[in-house]
C-alpha cells in the first residue's frame, strides 16, 4: 500500500488500476485489507484521505452537479435528457435492455454511407440506423456516465420531416 501511496505522490500511473474491472478489484482488495487491520485504517484515513480530501473543490452553491467525465462504478449509462425527450430516452433505454435487439440492432449493416448533415455547426450522420446504433453502443461500452442524445435526435424526425423538438412535450 505504501508503495501505491509514493507512487501516487511521483504521478506514477503504472502502479494505478487501469480499467473498472481493475479498479473495482482494487477497491475491494484495499476495502478487504482495511476491515482487517485497524493500524491500517488509520494510517488510509490520516494518510490518503486526510490530505486527498483537503485538496477537494467545495461548491459554493446548492444545484451543484459533479462532472459527467466517467460512470466509475456506475453498471449502467445513462441518456442525458436534452429537454423534453424523457419519454423517448425511456422507451430507448427499455430497448436497450432487450439484449436479443440490442445485439441483432448492432449487428444489422445496411450498406449505406453516412448521410452528413450540418447541426449545430457540426456534421452530423441523418441515418437513423447509423445513431441508433451508435446510442446502444454507447450505452453499452461507454465510460461515461451518461450519453448526449443530439444526434439521435436530429436523425429522428418529427411527421412534417423536421428533427425532433427536444423543447415540446410528448408522452410516450
Amino acid at each position: 500500500m505504501k508503495e501505491i501511496i509514493a507512487a501516487n505522490k511521483r504521478k506514477d500511473d503504472s502502479m494505478l488500476p487501469s480499467n473498472t474491472k481493475s479498479r473495482k478489484a482494487a477497491f475491494r482488495l484495499l476495502l478487504g485489507l482495511l476491515r482487517r487491520n485497524n493500524t491500517l485504517m488509520e494510517f488510509f484515513l490520516t494518510g490518503c484521505l486526510g490530505p486527498l480530501s483537503e485538496k477537494l473543490h467545495k461548491p459554493k452553491v446548492w444545484d451543484y452537479a459533479p462532472p459527467n467525465q466517467s460512470k466509475n462504478l456506475q453498471e449502467f449509462v445513462g441518456l442525458r435528457n436534452l429537454g423534453c425527450i424523457c419519454y423517448m430516452n425511456s422507451i430507448l433505454q427499455q430497448f436497450f435492455n432487450i439484449p436479443a435487439f440490442r445485439y441483432n440492432l448492432l449487428a444489422v449493416d445496411d450498406g449505406a454511407n453516412p448521410d452528413l448533415q450540418p447541426f449545430k455547426g457540426e456534421q452530423v450522420d441523418d441515418n437513423l440506423l447509423h445513431q441508433l446504433q451508435k446510442l446502444m453502443s454507447n450505452l453499452e461500452l461507454s465510460e461515461r456516465s451518461d450519453y448526449n442524445p443530439y444526434e439521435f435526435c436530429f436523425a429522428f424526425k418529427e411527421v412534417d420531416g423536421r428533427p425532433t423538438n427536444i423543447g415540446e412535450q410528448k408522452d410516450a
